[in-house]
């Protein structure tokens, strides 16, 4: 528990060391880098390492397209994007999954890395 309070506090110190964030403009509401890491620290400190991804017929880890899937899945699990799917009805729609593919896509790529480290404990608790 330690470990991933320590890794929390270092991931935001880095997080207000990085420069400033570029947003991604959506019709919604402006989504930063500050956006991601704050909800990274959230899922890091109660060891939430699911990874992101659109409930469509096929499971993609946002960002990790060309990683193995089931392994992902398996050791990390799936955190479906709500409101997420593979029907786009207009531009808006467009927009919005556009939005959350960034945002998931910066999500995953960090929280991978914490899944993976954590692989031997998820792997006894699995088993």
């Amino acid at each position: 528990m330690v470990k991933h309070i320590k890794l929390s506090v270092i991931t935001m110190c880095l997080a207000g060391c990085a420069s400033t964030a570029q947003p991604v403009h959506t019709s919604e509401r402006q989504v930063t880098l500050a956006d991601v890491n704050l909800q990274l620290a959230r899922a890091i400190q109660v060891e939430d390492f699911r990874l992101m991804a659109f409930a469509s017929r096929r499971l993609v880890f946002v960002g990790l397209e060309q990683e193995n899937t089931q392994r992902l899945k398996t050791l990390c699990g799936v955190k479906y994007i709500d409101g997420s799917s593979d029907i786009l009805k207009n531009g808006t729609s467009k927009q919005k999954r556009y939005a959350h593919y960034e945002f998931a896509k910066a999500y995953n790529e960090v929280m991978v890395k914490h899944c993976l480290k954590a692989e031997p404990t998820l792997k006894s608790m699995i088993e």
